[in-house]
């Protein structure tokens, strides 16, 4: 278990796990799980092909945002907190 990540519903926490059995040949593999602790059973699960650097859930719990990635390959990911589904993100200059 990487990190368990609460919110203002005190019945659901997030649960980042960290799959990667093999770490010398570079390829790194994560599940984030969404977790009903009043049914104690996962809601959600998503999986991430790529390091997590940090997971964040939004101050309002609707928003899951995942920093993946190492040195020159880093992006953001956004994901709706409720259901894991991958939100679009818009970069402007």
């Amino acid at each position: 278990m990487r990190n368990v990540i609460t919110g203002q519903d005190a019945n659901v926490a997030w649960l980042v796990y960290d799959n990667s059995a093999f770490f010398n040949t570079g390829y790194d593999d994560y599940y984030i799980v969404r977790f009903d602790l009043g049914m104690m059973k996962p809601a959600a699960t998503l999986r991430i092909n790529g390091f997590i650097n940090r997971s964040i859930l939004s101050l309002d719990g609707t928003r899951l945002m995942i920093h993946v990635g190492k040195t020159d390959h880093e992006r953001i990911r956004l994901f709706e907190a409720k259901s894991l589904k991958e939100l679009p993100v818009t970069v402007t200059n």
